[in-house]
């Protein structure tokens, strides 16, 4: 079994594809001030800290986290990548998305 650690550039962005296509969210936000303008964003929600850490220690981008809303939910983080860095990486992970692949055309 391949470590993480030792994955090439490719299978990082296969890995990365899965995870967006079975978790995550592609599409276009707007930002109204200062200016209206969008820009493309994704984002992938998961109740383990260790998948979010991963893409952002491979891909930059933010995480935050969220408590659990009752006793029987348990605590889960979001990574988000926007504009120029979510462009970059949807051109990498593009070729290996199955469900998320009109979204990120």
């Amino acid at each position: 079994m391949i470590s993480m650690d030792d994955m090439t550039d490719r299978e990082k962005a296969i890995w990365t594809a899965a995870i967006i296509d079975g978790e995550g969210c592609v599409g276009i936000r707007w930002k109204k001030e200062p200016h209206n303008s969008h820009y493309p964003a994704i984002a992938v929600s998961n109740t383990s800290r260790a998948m979010i850490d991963r893409l952002a220690e491979w891909w930059g981008g933010s995480i935050t986290a969220f408590k659990p809303r009752t006793s029987k939910h348990k605590p889960s983080w979001t990574w988000r990548l926007e504009y120029t860095k979510a462009s970059e990486l949807l051109k990498v992970v593009r070729p290996h998305l199955v469900v998320k692949g009109r979204q990120a055309d």
